[in-house]
């Protein structure tokens, strides 16, 4: 009876072993081993995926090899430049390079959008206020703000040129734009990897279509990098939106003045009318009286000047997207 028990046992064990040897030996896959390839480090231009761009570590966005995008599709930011760096460095030099680099970032995305200032010169017998008499708008280099009749050479022009009085205004084009740096994530960099690159995007994260390259040199300015106000009063009673929501105005441009300039007087109107006309790409900004073009007082720019903004705003009923570099778009009204 005993050896019997012991017969049972002994076939039973080897039935077991004969069910779990496969999974324990395992079994042949067919198959090569491929290397993976990364790639190689983004360039100017180049487009960050609006779902796969994970928080910053202190400063530095780390990105995968899926974290580009082709730039037709929705985007949360466009790379401005890159800059090379040798395989191994550590992630605490990616930071400090960043904060040391962070002015040169912003000044770079501020080209790269194309957001120079616009001077315009407007003689004392220019006709009308619809900017008609005011010369041509032009790119300048640096700030120089409100030039009254007389003075025009202390900003850089040659008085002869510009003529007796005359005004002449430079505005900075309206915008708001962000930055942030990209490295390679941590597979990357162990792979080695090295680079770091200037990232414009626009306040409003999120995505976007569009271009911001080039979108204030005769492109169309993205909505999201718009700075629009719901509703249109003075004081602190604006509110921004973002300007493919229902809005009321968008600004143009900005300029500085001294304290006693009025706000709507004739030269600033006639200049604001000029740079609209730049800005929107038409030759009637206001097409054909669907908006206004305006100008407002901003607020205090210091001890004696104050800043002027020129805007297009809607009478009646609300724009639903931004019109810088509009053209001969269709008007983004909804009444």
């Amino acid at each position: 009876m005993v050896r019997r028990w012991a017969g049972w046992l002994a076939f039973a064990v080897v039935g077991v072993l004969v069910l779990i040897r496969p999974g324990v030996t395992g079994r042949p896959v067919g198959g090569t081993a491929e290397a993976m390839v990364l790639p190689a480090a983004p360039v100017s231009g180049a487009c960050l995926d609006a779902d796969g761009t994970p928080g910053s570590l202190a400063g530095v966005t780390p990105v995968g090899w899926a974290g580009f995008v082709a730039c037709a599709e929705a985007k949360s930011g466009e790379v401005v430049w890159v800059r090379d760096l040798p395989a191994g460095t550590p992630l605490t030099e990616y930071q400090q390079l960043a904060r040391s680099l962070g002015s040169r970032c912003t000044e770079s995305a501020e080209d790269f959008v194309g957001a120079g200032t616009l001077r315009t010169v407007v003689p004392a017998d220019a006709a009308g206020g619809d900017g008609s008499g005011v010369d041509a708008v032009t790119a300048g280099a640096g700030r120089l703000g409100f030039d009254p009749a007389g003075d025009a050479a202390a900003g850089g022009l040659d008085a002869s040129a510009v003529g007796p009085r005359t005004t002449v205004v430079e505005w900075t084009p309206g915008m708001s734009l962000s930055t942030r740096w990209v490295i390679p994530d941590r597979v990357q960099r162990a792979a080695g990897r090295g680079w770091l690159a200037c990232v414009v995007e626009p306040t409003w994260r999120g995505s976007y279509t569009g271009a911001a390259r080039g979108a204030l040199a005769g492109g169309r300015l993205p909505a999201a990098f718009g700075v629009c106000w719901s509703q249109l009063s003075s004081g602190s009673g604006r509110s921004l939106e973002h300007c493919r929501q229902p809005h009321q105005a968008q600004l143009l441009a900005t300029t500085s003045v001294p304290e006693d300039t009025a706000a709507d007087g004739v030269a600033v109107t006639r200049a604001c009318r000029a740079v609209a006309t730049r800005l929107l790409g038409r030759a009637d900004p206001t097409m054909g009286g669907a908006v206004r073009i305006a100008t407002a007082d901003g607020g205090a720019d210091g001890s004696d000047t104050r800043v002027l903004t020129c805007s297009v705003t809607a009478p009646t009923g609300r724009l639903v997207d931004g019109v810088v570099g509009l053209g001969d778009a269709p008007v983004p009204l909804l009444r």
